[in-house]
């Protein structure tokens, strides 16, 4: 009689055997699963940090409102970027994908970027800022004014006491002469922005003011957060000379560095960007002193070319006097002989007296100015010309 009800559970059969994974083959399914999954945020309290000799950091992250832990690294070249300081007890939060150690069958996180923690809301404030400030147009390139090429005054922004600053004269002074004038800021702290602000105006004052170098060293993220202000922003906007921003390292990016005319990888590149070198200035001055001893030189040959077709196209002035003097003794002549007819028709005109037998005599003196004078000679008789009648020409 068979049974009605419930079935009866037999067991598994020899039909189905159990999969059976070799740990090998696990780890590689388990790691291709955990490759899937994309990056993630995590925050919580570092623990165990260890760094290598190559600059890997290993380090645990806790929470601490219940009891777990998960095991991260954060490689040298990631590390080096880390806008925190990687410490024991500190809190952070960290972006990054997970990954199977498969020797030693460990999760962990590989990290890419770590943050203090309350970082994601600062950055979330700080891109709505950046957002607003670009509407404006503070970012354009259009707006970004080209560096004076021979400065000779050059404002610095920072500390009295910031490394930064001594990097700048130390680069200026190797470079060439300029006088650095420095306007004193803190350059940390919630009195930063309003400082940086302040000593931006004072520069402002100065008459002969070329360029403006605003600068401190690298730091952490919230070290840096003087730079990242909306009133520290327009300032630089609103100064009347280009700007130059050298803030921390290349790898660190503010807003003052996108409103600025120039940024700058360091505060010695700052330097470097802004004076110009003395080999490169010299050079200069040498080639413009070629070029113009070389357009001298053809200048002169020119003008010399000139002046010896003008005095090709001149004549002696002795040939020109020449025919001047051969007209004037022409003229003399003819002068001459017209003064001699005139003595021999009044000669032939006038009367003579009885018993002269040798007439009378006379001698031109001189022809000068185109008249001839005439006078007796010593053995000649007196002429008397009849004076002219009344209304005849003279």
């Amino acid at each position: 009689m068979a049974w009605r009800g419930r079935p009866v559970y037999r067991g598994p059969t020899l039909a189905e055997p159990p999969r059976i994974y070799r740990v090998a083959e696990l780890s590689r399914r388990l790691l291709a699963v955990i490759e899937r999954w994309p990056e993630v945020w995590v925050e919580g309290e570092l623990a165990d940090v260890r760094r290598t000799g190559a600059g890997h950091v290993y380090f645990t992250l806790s929470d601490s409102t219940e009891e777990a832990k998960l095991s991260a690294v954060m490689f040298a070249s990631d590390a080096r970027r880390a806008k925190t300081a990687l410490a024991a007890g500190e809190r952070v939060r960290v972006q990054g994908r997970f990954d199977l150690f498969r020797p030693r069958g460990v999760l962990q996180l590989l990290v890419k970027l770590a943050l203090p923690a309350g970082e994601g809301d600062r950055r979330a404030e700080l891109e709505r800022l950046k957002k607003k400030l670009a509407a404006e147009g503070l970012f354009r390139l259009e707006r970004k004014r080209p560096l004076p090429r021979y400065p000779r005054t050059v404002g610095v922004v920072t500390s009295r006491r910031a490394a930064a600053l001594f990097d700048v004269i130390r680069v200026a002074s190797r470079r060439a002469p300029v006088r650095l004038v420095l306007s004193h800021c803190v350059v940390q702290g919630p009195d930063a922005p309003a400082s940086i602000v302040m000593a931006l105006r004072r520069l402002e004052a100065l008459e002969d003011l070329d360029v403006v170098i605003l600068t401190r060293g690298g730091g952490a993220s919230g070290d840096l957060g003087a730079f990242d202000d909306e009133d520290v922003a327009r300032a630089i906007a609103r100064c009347p000379v280009p700007v130059v921003a050298g803030i921390g390292h290349e790898v660190d990016a503010t807003i003052a560095d996108l409103v600025a005319d120039v940024r700058a990888a360091t505060p010695s590149n700052a330097a470097e960007l802004v004076v110009p070198e003395r080999e490169v200035l010299l050079e200069l001055i040498a080639s413009a002193e070629r070029r113009l001893c070389r357009a001298l030189e053809v200048r002169l040959a020119e003008e010399r070319l000139a002046l010896e077709r003008l005095d090709g196209r001149l004549r002696d002035p002795r040939h020109a006097a020449a025919g001047v003097r051969r007209a004037f003794d022409a003229t003399r002549l003819r002068l001459a002989r017209a003064a001699a007819r005139a003595i021999a028709l009044a000669r032939a005109r006038s009367p003579r007296r009885a018993g002269s037998g040798s007439g009378g005599r006379f001698r031109a003196s001189s022809f000068a100015r185109g008249a001839a004078s005439v006078s007796p000679s010593p053995n000649a008789r007196t002429l008397r010309f009849p004076s002219p009648r009344r209304g005849a020409p003279r």
